[in-house]
C-alpha cells in the first residue's frame, strides 16, 4: 500500500485548488491510480451513483465520492491533497440543452483515464431536473489547481448524478514547468462560474502574475488546453476574466454572487475592512455601525433574507471594533443586491456568559471566533460563518473556543426582538441514536482542531465535520447534524471514519480513512465550511420538520478514502456528495413493514419460531436461511426501537 501523505498545508500558505478527477471507479491494476492529470483532459463527463446509508437517526442518506483529487507527480502518491471546496448557492430547475453523452460504469477498472481504465459506455442526457455545482483545490508542494464540476440530477432517478467535471485553471502548464500564479478557491454557481484568488506567492516563472488577483473562470466556455494565468493574461481568455487585476490590497478568497439572481460575479473583502461587488470601487458599506474592519473570508447565502428591500442574498463575516485587535467574537451581516451592493448591516456579539440547558461557556468573557486564522485568509474555504435560517429569521453560527472549556459551535437566530443563541456542539456532547435518545458516541476535543466551520440549512439546522469517538470504540472524525428542536440541538452521525461503503460504479467497497478537519497546525482548508452546503432543496424531497434529511439540499465533504480493490487496498481524497435519499432504507428486523422495529417484530419472530414463518424467513424474515431462528431474532434485536423511514 503506497503511503498516505500527512497535510502539509502549514508548510505552504502557496497552495490552491486542485485538479481533482472525479468519479467512483478503481484502477486497472490494483493498488494504483487512476486519478486524472492536471494537464490531461480538461473537461470529462462521467456518471456517479449515490448509494443509501442510514445515520445514527436511522434516517436515510445518499453519498458517493463525486471527485478524487488529481494526480500526483510524486509516484509515491496517488493523489494530489484536497483544499477548499464549495458547493453553488443556487440551482437551476428544468433544463433542457442538446443531447450529451455522459461515461456510465458499473465494472471494476473501467472509468475516465485514458491509460488506468478501460473504456466505459456511454448514456445520452438532454434535461436536468436540476444542475448545481461543486469546485475544489488540490495541492502538492509544488502545483496547484482549480476545478469546478457542474451537476445534474432528474427525479425519476434521484441517485444519479451527471457530473461534468472541467479543470478551470493551473498553476502550470505541465508538470515539468514553473508556477506561474498561486490560485485559491473562492466560490462556484450554479452555472459553473468559478471565483478564485491568484497571487505570485512561490510563483517562479518570469511571466507570472503581480499583485493580488480575482479571477472568474466559466467553466461551461472552457476550451481543451490548460488554462495558466499570466502577467500578460489567462491562457484561455475566451472563459477567463480578471475581475481585480495588480491589486495593492491583500485580498481576501471571494464569494458568488450567482447568476440566478444577478450578473455573476465574485464579491471580496480585504485586509483593509472594504468591500469589493465585482470590480467596482472598494467600498465599506457593508460594515455596521462601531464595526471597523473583518477578519477571514466572507460567508453567502442565496436562501437568507436579511433586512429591507429586494437583495439577491445576504452576506456575513468575522469583525471587529478595533482596527488592531487580533481576536473577535463579533459576527456581522450585511443584505447583498443583484448589483452586489450592500443595502443593510447588522453586527452581534457573543454574549458572555453563553448558557444552553446544562452547558455554560465564555464565563469570563474571553471566547473568541478562530477560524480565520493560519492559512485560511488566503487559501480559503470562503465560509467562517454559518448562515442560514429557521422560520424565516436568519441564524448564524460560527465555531470559536474558549480557555476553559474548549471549542464549542454558538448559534443566534436574529428574532424581532434581538437575537436568542444557542449552542449546537460542544467538546462531550453526546451524538445519539434518535430524538432524545441513547449516546452512540460523543464529540471529544484534539489539539489542533476538534470542529469545523458550520454550514447552516434553511431549518436551521447545523453541519459539521467533529473529532469523534464512537462508543466503545476509537477516535476518528464525522460528518455530524446538529437538529434544531425546540429544546435546542441534538445531535446526529451522518458519516464516520471507519464506515464501509458499496460504491455502485466501482463495483468496489470503499472505506472513509478521515473525513478532513485539521493539518499540522489550524482547521485545514480542506474541512467543512459554510459555502459547503446546498441549501436550495432537492425537488420532491422537502422537509416536513428539521430532523428530515430533505432540510438540505445536499453538502460537499473531503475525505481520504480506501477501495478495497480486489483485496488490494487503493487510497484518494475525493469530494464526497451528501444528500437526502428519495428511498427510506428498509430496517432488516422490521418483519410487518410498519417502518419500526418493536414488540411486534419480536412477537412474529418468536411465534413463528423454528418454522418457515408465513411467508419463509427472506419476507418477511430477515434471516435467509429459511427458517425463523437466531439470525432472525438477532437482527430484531440488533435494531431495536429504529425508526426505518
Amino acid at each position: 500500500m503506497k503511503p498516505v501523505r500527512p497535510r502539509i498545508e502549514w508548510l505552504m500558505p502557496l497552495l490552491v485548488t486542485g485538479a481533482a478527477v472525479a468519479q467512483d471507479s478503481v484502477a486497472l491494476t490494483p493498488g494504483e491510480s487512476d486519478a486524472l492529470a492536471a494537464d490531461g483532459p480538461q473537461t470529462v463527463r462521467y456518471v456517479v451513483d449515490l448509494v443509501e446509508i442510514s445515520s445514527s437517526w436511522g434516517n436515510t442518506f445518499a453519498v458517493a465520492p463525486i471527485l478524487k483529487a488529481s494526480a500526483d507527480s510524486d509516484p509515491l502518491f496517488p493523489t494530489q491533497i484536497l483544499g477548499a471546496t464549495a458547493v453553488s448557492p443556487d440551482q437551476r430547475l428544468s433544463l433542457t440543452f442538446a443531447p450529451t453523452d455522459f461515461a456510465n460504469w458499473s465494472t471494476p477498472g473501467e472509468g475516465v483515464n485514458p491509460t488506468e481504465n478501460s473504456a466505459a459506455s456511454n448514456i445520452s442526457i438532454s434535461a436536468f431536473d436540476r444542475q448545481f455545482a461543486v469546485a475544489v483545490n488540490d495541492f502538492n508542494a509544488e502545483a496547484t489547481n482549480v476545478i469546478s464540476a457542474v451537476i445534474g440530477q432528474n427525479s425519476a432517478d434521484p441517485l444519479r448524478l451527471y457530473v461534468a467535471r472541467t479543470m478551470a485553471v493551473s498553476s502550470r502548464p505541465g508538470p515539468a514547468a514553473s508556477d506561474t500564479a498561486t490560485l485559491s478557491l473562492g466560490a462556484i454557481d450554479a452555472d459553473g462560474k468559478t471565483h478564485l484568488r491568484a497571487d505570485a506567492f512561490n510563483a517562479t516563472d518570469a511571466l507570472a502574475v503581480a499583485g493580488e488577483n480575482i479571477v472568474t473562470v466559466d467553466a461551461a466556455a472552457r476550451n481543451s488546453s490548460v488554462n495558466i494565468l499570466t502577467s500578460g493574461g489567462p491562457a484561455d481568455s475566451g472563459a477567463t476574466t480578471f475581475v481585480l487585476t495588480n491589486d495593492a490590497v491583500t485580498l481576501n478568497t471571494p464569494i458568488a454572487l450567482a447568476g440566478s439572481v444577478g450578473a455573476p460575479t465574485a464579491l471580496t473583502l480585504d485586509f483593509s475592512g472594504q468591500y469589493r461587488p465585482g470590480a467596482a470601487a472598494p467600498q465599506t458599506s457593508h460594515l455596521p455601525a462601531t464595526i471597523t474592519g473583518t477578519r477571514g473570508n466572507p460567508s453567502f447565502s442565496g436562501e437568507v433574507a436579511f433586512g429591507p428591500g429586494v437583495t439577491a442574498g445576504t452576506g456575513a463575516a468575522l469583525m471587529v471594533t478595533d482596527p488592531l485587535a487580533s481576536d473577535t467574537s463579533i459576527i456581522g451581516l450585511f443584505s447583498v443586491s443583484t448589483t452586489g451592493t450592500p443595502t443593510a448591516e447588522d453586527a452581534i456579539g457573543l454574549p458572555s456568559p453563553l448558557t444552553d440547558g446544562a452547558f455554560t461557556t465564555n464565563a469570563a468573557g474571553e471566547a473568541v471566533f478562530n477560524h480565520y486564522l493560519s492559512q485560511l485568509c488566503f487559501r480559503g474555504p470562503s465560509g467562517p460563518v454559518g448562515l442560514g435560517a429557521a422560520d424565516d429569521d436568519p441564524v448564524v453560527a460560527a465555531t470559536a473556543i474558549d480557555p476553559a472549556d474548549g471549542e464549542f459551535i454558538p448559534v443566534a437566530t436574529l428574532e424581532t426582538g434581538g437575537p436568542v443563541w444557542s449552542v449546537a456542539a460542544f467538546m462531550g456532547k453526546p451524538v445519539l441514536d434518535g430524538p432524545g435518545g441513547s449516546m452512540v458516541g460523543t464529540l471529544v476535543s484534539d489539539p489542533v482542531a476538534a470542529l469545523s466551520s458550520p454550514a447552516v440549512d434553511t431549518w436551521g439546522n447545523v453541519y459539521f465535520v467533529a473529532a469523534y469517538e464512537p462508543t466503545g470504540g476509537s477516535a476518528g472524525t464525522a460528518l455530524i447534524k446538529a437538529v434544531r428542536g425546540t429544546a435546542g440541538y441534538e445531535l446526529e452521525r451522518i458519516l464516520a471514519t471507519g464506515d464501509m461503503i458499496d460504491g455502485a460504479n466501482s463495483g468496489r467497497t470503499w472505506m472513509v480513512d478521515q473525513l478532513t478537519l485539521a493539518d499540522a497546525d489550524s482547521v485545514a482548508s480542506g474541512s467543512l465550511h459554510a459555502g459547503a452546503v446546498l441549501q436550495p432543496v432537492q425537488p420532491g424531497l422537502e422537509a416536513g420538520e428539521a430532523a428530515d434529511p430533505g432540510a438540505f439540499g445536499g453538502l460537499v465533504v473531503n475525505a481520504t478514502i480506501t477501495y478495497d480493490n480486489g483485496g488490494t487496498p487503493e487510497t484518494y481524497e475525493a469530494v464526497l456528495f451528501v444528500g437526502p435519499s428519495a428511498v427510506p432504507l428498509p430496517c432488516e428486523g422490521d418483519t410487518n413493514g410498519d417502518l419500526a422495529v418493536n414488540f411486534e417484530d419480536l412477537n412474529n419472530v418468536l411465534n413463528d419460531w423454528n418454522t418457515a414463518g408465513p411467508v419463509g424467513d427472506v419476507a418477511p424474515y430477515p434471516g435467509g436461511d429459511g427458517v425463523v431462528n437466531f439470525a432472525d431474532l438477532n437482527l430484531v434485536l440488533a435494531e431495536w426501537g429504529s425508526d426505518c423511514q
